[in-house]
């Protein structure tokens, strides 16, 4: 749940949901401020256990969006460790996950990778 606003998310595709919700709101002191409190609420741990849509989706989230949010890359020299390594985080997951995707679709027979 975000401090100061009604919305309640679970997962990471709702706290993107709701981030989404978050930004279609008229400018005002309170959206950025709930912006803010939702960033800092962020479900770090949910990486680790995030399915490829949801990764790819944050992915796209933390990359930039048309307006202004605290989960936006911020500028050189300005970026936060908490915005880095969920970047990196997230990144990480999706990479392992094709790569078992891709691992799984060929069969034991195939001579370019051999199962791990």
């Amino acid at each position: 749940m975000t401090p100061g606003t009604n919305l309640v998310w679970r997962t990471i595709a709702e706290w993107c949901a709701c981030a989404r919700i978050l930004e279609q709101r008229r400018c005002a002191s309170s959206t950025y401020s709930a912006m803010d409190a939702h960033w800092q609420v962020f479900p770090e741990h949910l990486v680790r256990k995030a399915n490829r849509t949801e990764c790819a989706d944050l992915i796209e989230m933390l990359a930039g969006r048309p307006t202004r949010t605290p989960w936006e890359k911020a500028l050189r020299g300005h970026r936060s460790e908490k915005w880095s390594r969920i970047n990196v985080e997230a990144r990480n997951r999706l990479c392992r996950l094709i790569r078992a995707e891709d691992h799984d679709a060929m069969g034991l027979g195939h001579n370019s990778r051999n199962a791990a």
